[in-house]
């Protein structure tokens, strides 16, 4: 929300978008928090009293990338780091991943020594499929966050990438292409995106 917000209106705009749960961030968890209450009066204080304080001349929005950690319900603190910028995207970087037959991502690219064709393939999971991700919006301070997922997995079509060279960062909206047909009248396609350990 706050990234179509920062992209989309059109009158000064600011964005902060932490790691925490769906909390004001002076308090929320994860951690770090930030004085979100300081940083409100600054903007106040500027637009209805004309302070000059310098919030204006400071980035338009501020993001927490969270570093990849073991999964688990609730988190004190993320580590990770603050980037900042002055619109959205930050970096128009994409990475482009195309399906495969035997169930891999393949970088854009590198699909030459592969078929040109995306898969064709069926799936029927039980209604119970994505208990273990989490919950949609994280409004508790409680045990909400994904766990390991791998009885998910069990229910669901998979594709994933070789073991990775160097860490990547991701910033931003996943975008996913596709072609379904059904034997229903109506159904549900649910996408997880997993950073996935080695073990």
């Amino acid at each position: 929300t706050v990234s179509h917000l920062v992209r989309n209106i059109t009158a000064p705009v600011k964005g902060i978008v932490g790691p925490w749960v769906h909390k004001y961030p002076h308090f929320a968890v994860p951690e770090p928090r930030i004085g979100f209450l300081q940083e409100a009066l600054r903007w106040w204080d500027h637009w209805l009293k004309g302070d000059n304080n310098g919030i204006m001349a400071e980035p338009t929005i501020a993001a927490y990338i969270q570093d990849g950690v073991a999964p688990q319900a609730s988190y004190d603190a993320r580590p990770g780091i603050w980037v900042e910028g002055d619109q959205w995207p930050l970096q128009a970087t994409c990475m482009e991943f195309k399906l495969t037959l035997l169930g891999n991502l393949i970088k854009a690219q590198d699909l030459e020594n592969h078929q040109a064709k995306g898969p064709h393939a069926a799936i029927n999971s039980p209604l119970t499929t994505g208990s273990a991700s989490g919950e949609y919006c994280i409004i508790w301070c409680g045990p909400d966050f994904p766990t390991d997922q791998r009885q998910d997995d069990a229910n669901s079509l998979c594709f994933e990438t070789q073991k990775m060279a160097e860490a990547v960062s991701i910033l931003g909206g996943a975008v996913f292409k596709t072609s379904v047909t059904s034997d229903q009248n109506c159904g549900h396609l649910i996408l997880r995106l997993c950073d996935v350990a080695t073990d």
